[in-house]
């Protein structure tokens, strides 16, 4: 589990993939967006993450993607392996 979280924390671009997002790493890199970035504004709730993605130019369907990739990834790093 450890070893799939580090995986998962490496970067934002990790998720993005999933995602379908991948063409959008070069605009949050570039204005210092981070995963950690990410999970803050989703423990705020999926009003401030969409916020914030809004701002990175994403539009609605691509910030529920990402919204929904972090979560479903988040979710599956915290829940152990039985």
């Amino acid at each position: 589990m450890k070893q799939r979280r580090q995986i998962w924390l490496h970067s934002l671009q990790h998720g993005m993939w999933p995602a379908g997002l991948a063409q959008h790493t070069s605009a949050f890199e570039a204005d210092g967006y981070t995963l950690e970035s990410l999970l803050e504004a989703v423990k705020q709730g999926d009003e401030a993450a969409m916020r914030d993605l809004r701002e990175l130019k994403l539009n609605l369907g691509e910030c529920r993607r990402l919204i929904a990739q972090t979560v479903e990834e988040k979710h599956q790093v915290l829940t152990p392996v039985k």
